[in-house]
């Protein structure tokens, strides 16, 4: 009797020594298959984090590119409107000098003409009342 319950306890220890192996052996594949999953995880996570800094780096570099590019039209623009100003100014400038001119020129015709008039009437009238008076005196003085 002591001899197959020692024997029913060896086959029983046996199956239960198989039992755990075979259990360890399905954990520890469980364990590669779960860590080889999570590093697969871990890759395309890392892949997508990659992809997402690529194109918020792209978006970035973009809104830059637009962001200069406004700049550089606005100042575009602004040197445009300066330029303008410096046309009209200029304008206004070469206006008033043509204004100035023409009034300095005026001036100096009619200067001219009063001068001619104030020597016409000094002369000419003067010299002809002069002539008159000299012809009367000549009448009364009997031609003498």
């Amino acid at each position: 009797g002591g001899g197959l319950m020692s024997a029913a306890d060896a086959v029983g220890s046996g199956f239960m020594s198989a039992g755990q192996a075979v259990g360890s052996g399905f954990m520890s594949a469980a364990d590669a298959v779960g860590g080889g999953l999570m590093s697969a995880a871990d890759a395309v996570g890392s892949g997508f984090m990659s992809a997402a800094d690529a194109v918020g780096g792209g978006l970035m570099s973009a809104a830059d590119a637009v962001g200069g590019g406004f700049m550089s039209a606005a100042d575009a623009v602004g040197s445009g409107f300066m330029d303008a100003t410096a046309a009209v100014e200029q304008g206004f400038m070469d206006v008033g000098t043509a204004i100035e001119d023409f009034g300095a020129d005026a001036g100096a015709l009619l200067d001219q003409g009063f001068s001619e008039a104030s020597n016409f009437i000094v002369n000419d009238v003067g010299g002809a009342f002069e002539d008159a008076g000299n012809a009367i005196a000549d009448v009364f003085s009997g031609g003498k």
